[in-house]
């Protein structure tokens, strides 16, 4: 059995990005900006799943009430719903953050 070495092991920068995950929802955050964020998404489920539901009207009751806030599910069920490829659903899903993101900074 082959164990990874320290040096062919990716650190979890490195696993992220060979997962697709360059910008968006892993850049680091500025100072006082809104976190908007997978954990933000399963924090405030409650809150932003109506906004889930207008974005991807696909989705239905039943989906919502199982991705419970998890990303990565809404990511899958995003795939599923519009035939999407998962990076074409993650970057969808990042657009989407930014948005709230910018609606947040506006009514603060």
């Amino acid at each position: 059995m082959m164990h990874p070495t320290p040096q062919s092991a990716p650190n979890e920068a490195g696993r992220m990005r060979a997962l697709g995950f360059g910008r968006g929802l892993m850049t680091p955050r500025k100072e006082k900006e809104p976190d908007m964020n997978r954990d933000t998404l399963k924090g405030q489920w409650m809150r932003l799943k109506g906004k889930v539901r207008q974005q991807w009207g696909k989705l239905t009751d039943d989906d919502l009430d199982k991705i419970q806030g998890n990303a990565e599910m809404l990511i899958g069920k995003v795939q599923e719903a519009y035939g999407k490829t998962r990076e074409q659903a993650e970057k969808e899903l990042d657009r989407w953050f930014e948005q709230q993101r910018s609606g947040e900074r506006k009514t603060a």
